[in-house]
Parts: C-alpha cells; structure tokens; sequence
C-alpha cells in the first residue's frame, strides 16, 4: 500500500536571503562555446536560438553566506514499502532522496548539507538529488524557490504528489507528478509542459540527477558516440565508451570536468544508469519525449575536487550526474508552438544489474544486459500505457493543498486546458 505525508529533514543550511532588488537586464552565466563543424545540423539549428538575454523578469539570488546553520525543510514523501522518495516543496520541488526500504541503499546523492554556490541562471544552486530544470540553459529560475504541491489520486488509486510553477521566462505552466504504484520498485514521474500563449516559444528540459561517484561506478546508457566538452569552450562528437585511451563511462577515469551527450538516436525508450560493483545503483527511464542523454562529472584535478568539497562538505562523498532532456544536447532549444501541451514519463528506480555483466569491457554487451535490466523495471504493460494512465489524472483537480508556489503560478491551471497533450 502506497502512503502520501508531509515530513521534514534537519540539517545545515547556509539560508537563501531576500533576492536582490537590483534587477539584471543584460547577461546570464554562461561559458562561451563552439560547435564542432562535424555535428549534426539539427543541433547546430537547434543552438542558434532561444537564448535570452537575461532571466529578466526574474530577480539574482545572491544573499547567502559561507557559514551554516540547522535549518528544518518541509518534505513529502512517498512510500510503498519498497521504496521511499522524499520531495522538498520549497527548493524547486527537488527529489531529495530515493531510498530502496529494504536495504536501505540511498539510489541519489542525498546531500548532508544544503550549500548554495553561484552556479544557477539566478546564482544560487546546491548540489543533491533530482532538480528538473525549464526554460534555458542552465539550473532553472525556481531550483531554490517553492513550487505549489498538492495530493490527488493517481493512477490505480494511490497517493499522487503533484508539483508545478509558471516559468515566467517562457511564460508556460509545467507540473511534475509523482507517484508509486503498488508493489513497484520504481518511482514513476509525468511530466507535462503547457504553453497557454498564442505564440511559440523556445524551450528547453532537462531532469537532472545526482548520483554516488566512486571508481567502481559505471554510467552505462545505448549509445556508441557522445558529444563532448571539457570546458575548453569546444563540442565534439567522440566514440563511447573509449576515448583518448580511458573508459569514460567510468567518471574518475578523467582527470577534468566534462559533459558526454550520448546519441540515443532510434531508442524507443532511452535510459542511462549508474551501476556500482554490487550492481546496484540508478537506472532513469522515459518515453521518447525525453531523448536526451547526458553524464556530467567533475573530474579527479583539483578544481573539480574543490567543488565537490565545497557543494558536500559533510559528506555522504562525492557525485556525477547523470541527465535526461528533450534535445540532444544542453546548448539547443526547440519552438514550442502556442496552445500546446508536451508531456512524458520518466521512471527512476534500483537496476540491480549483474555488476560482472555491466562492467563488461564488451559494450555491446554490457548495455545488452542493463538494457534487459531497465526493462524489468517497467510495468507489464509498458511506458506507453503508463503514460496514457498519467494523462487521465493531468487535469484532474488537486484535493488537498501540501505547499503553496509563487503568486505568478494559477493555482488551478487545469480548469481549462489547452489543445491536446503530446508525448
């Protein structure tokens, strides 16, 4: 049986002050970079546009200090006894934790302390669990600011958590729902974006998932080349999993930080997952909405150890991030015409690979055998079905009320909805 209740964590939190009352019109933070002229033209189109001048209306938030304090943060939480998600309303509505009951192995970076760094389209960003991130490149505009919550019944009659905002750089509404099915070994999440407007608009996902790094851990994802940067301001494409002579999908192989955007292209149902020598670790799973694949670590040097210290001084050690978005990479946009709904399931849970099998120096055989893995994680029916089942309960009104957003969202934004949902 899937429970739905309100909790809270205690821990030490450097606070987010007042935003800055000096508005910013002119410049977002961004590291210049440039297409290599081998790839595809679609993502060259697709990083040709969108990107906004500033986050104007939106206002900096950069009052927080280097010293922290116990601070308690409202949670909700899911749990069906074999697995127990932990959801923060007021930061962006980020999946805090997501915990297998029965082992008690934690499947993200659960951070021990909340450390902002100026990092996010508005500075402020910490580093930990699942955020999901709209608009424009970058940690989105609300990562640390509330999201409305409510419970309503889900699919199969268990407790749904619902989240949502209005992104005001866009000016679309997105909602994020949640929920555990009974028995399930996997959270699943719907998405779904709505653009109320006349007119089209540039957009831009991508979830974003912390998860344990250590050099047993392995991103494994069904792909055979990558788009790369190592911040020296270039893309290129790269074979996967072998370049410049180290394995890559193993993250402490690289000595410094770097995006891998793998190529899913012809996947039905595109995941990635980290697994750890025990074979455990998290698998992410969507519909083809979501195409996007990307592994994000920091590197062994210096710099990329400094930040992992700084973001999770406290433990529980250092992370990756593995990454799902509706564009190949995190540098394009695509127009989203007016009066349209976009949506998509994702699915995060435990893979319990053979960790023999998924380390296996043969690829292809290596993501053969996660592959059957992730699919053991999905219902009898498939995505498909659960995303049609999802749909059935995205207008459904909210029943009860767990956390309020900003005034800037409609509370109720399913009174009316616009032109038919498209996955």
């Amino acid at each position: 049986m899937t429970s739905l209740y309100r909790g809270q964590i205690t821990l030490p939190v450097a606070p987010l002050g007042p935003d800055d009352p000096l508005p910013v019109p002119h410049r977002l933070l961004e590291n210049p970079f440039e297409l290599g002229a081998d790839l595809p033209e679609q993502i060259r189109h697709g990083a040709s546009f969108g990107r906004p001048r500033s986050m104007h209306p939106y206002l900096l938030q950069n009052n927080y200090p280097r010293t922290r304090e116990p601070i308690t943060l409202p949670t909700v939480v899911l749990d069906n006894g074999h697995l127990r998600a932990t959801f923060t309303p007021t930061l962006g509505g980020r999946l805090w934790s997501l915990a297998d009951i029965a082992s008690g192995r934690e499947l993200l970076h659960a951070n021990a302390v909340l450390q902002p760094a100026n990092l996010a389209l508005r500075n402020a960003w910490f580093a930990g669990g699942v955020e999901w991130n709209i608009g424009t490149k970058g940690h989105a505009a609300h990562t640390m600011s509330p999201l409305h919550a409510a419970r309503l019944t889900g699919p199969g009659g268990v407790p749904m958590l619902r989240m949502w905002e209005m992104d005001r750089l866009r000016e679309v509404v997105f909602q994020v729902d949640a929920w555990l099915p009974a028995g399930s070994h996997a959270l699943h999440v719907y998405v779904r974006i709505q653009n109320p407007g006349e007119h089209e608009v540039p957009m831009y996902w991508w979830s974003n998932a912390a998860v344990p790094e250590a050099p047993d851990v392995r991103v494994l994802v069904p792909a055979t080349t990558a788009y790369a940067t190592g911040y020296d301001g270039t893309i290129a494409e790269v074979p996967v999993p072998v370049h410049n002579g180290a394995d890559r999908t193993f993250s402490t192989r690289s000595t410094d930080a770097a995006d891998y955007f793998y190529d899913t292209t012809g996947t039905t149902h595109p995941w990635i997952a980290a697994v750890d020598s025990s074979g455990h670790g998290l698998a992410q799973v969507s519909t083809a909405r979501l195409p996007g694949r990307k592994l994000f670590l920091w590197g062994t040097g210096p710099g990329g150890q400094h930040w992992q210290r700084w973001l999770s001084p406290d433990g529980p050690g250092p992370y990756l991030e593995i990454q799902a978005g509706i564009t190949a990479t995190q540098f394009e946009h695509v127009m989203m015409p007016g009066r349209t709904n976009w949506d998509w399931v994702e699915t995060y849970g435990d893979i319990a690979a053979d960790a023999t099998r998924a380390h296996d120096e043969d690829w292809d055989a290596a993501t053969t055998h996660v592959a059957g893995r992730v699919d053991a994680l999905l219902p009898d029916a498939g995505l498909g079905a659960v995303l049609t089942e999802a749909r059935r309960s995205a207008d459904r009104a909210p029943e009860e009320v767990l956390h309020r957003g900003s005034g800037w969202a409609p509370w109720n934004p399913w009174c009316a909805p616009v032109a038919g949902s498209s996955g």
